[in-house]
């Protein structure tokens, strides 16, 4: 997006912030989240006698390290129990390969993303951008933190997005590509993949020198250029035969 848009809404951000916020927000931190996907309910009415052959929701987790302009997310490696379901020799299921390691700074409205497809990596040379968010009227308590409700409507990804934020930790933090909230995201749904990200652990503490990371190895790419990859290869492995759901 144009810098002026994305400068005007920053400073009105910060504005609001500290009208809101007797003793501002955080601005220093670590928050983690945990992934739930509803497996069965994205399967397809011709493949329903699958269920038996997989767990019914698969569980992960992120992590976004922030201070007052950067932020780093990524998922949380975790070694696989053999005896869970879905593990052993039977079917596996790993639904986090599609995060990549994200990192944004504020002040110079940067964007990379190490990503791996198909064995290969990538780097996503990208900028903020604000989504066009629609601001409902809807409030909850996630975690002691006051939080509001946002909607997105996601026409690439063909997804309907319903965020909570709060001002209590700062502007543009939030899971993957949606970070550009007047406050931190602390759950979102993804209503169309029967999905769920919600914040368990958030911790204000001053982070080490290698907490943020910038990544600088891959392949450099558009974000355009990377989703016509993606988008070609699904094509591809339509074509010989594979059955790939998109949601």
């Amino acid at each position: 997006m144009k810098t002026t848009n994305f400068t005007f809404l920053l400073l009105f951000v910060f504005a609001s912030l500290s009208l809101s916020a007797q003793n501002g927000p955080i601005t220093e931190g670590y928050i983690e989240y945990e992934v739930r996907i509803n497996l069965h309910k994205n399967l397809p009415k011709e493949r329903e006698e699958m269920k038996n052959m997989m767990p019914e929701f698969q569980t992960f987790r992120t992590e976004l390290y922030f201070n007052p302009t950067e932020s780093f997310y990524q998922i949380i490696e975790e070694d696989e129990d053999p005896d869970a379901p879905g593990g052993g020799r039977g079917m596996r299921f790993r639904m986090g390969g599609m995060i990549g390691k994200t990192y944004t700074n504020t002040s110079t409205e940067e964007k990379l993303t190490n990503q791996e497809f198909f064995n290969k990596n990538y780097l996503i040379v990208d900028t903020l951008k604000v989504l066009a968010w629609k601001f409902g009227d809807g409030s909850k308590t996630i975690m002691g933190y006051p939080c509001m409700m946002a909607t997105f409507l996601d026409t690439a990804r063909k997804q309907t997005v319903n965020a909570w934020y709060t001002m209590g930790v700062r502007p543009f933090l939030g899971p993957d590509m949606y970070g550009s909230l007047p406050g931190a995201i602390l759950e979102m749904e993804f209503v169309e993949m029967n999905t769920v990200v919600s914040a368990k652990v958030i911790t204000p503490k001053t982070l080490k020198k290698n907490d943020i990371k910038k990544p600088t190895s891959g392949e450099k790419i558009s974000r355009a250029q990377f989703n016509q990859t993606v988008k070609e290869q699904i094509e591809n492995m339509r074509k010989n035969g594979f059955n790939f759901q998109t949601r």
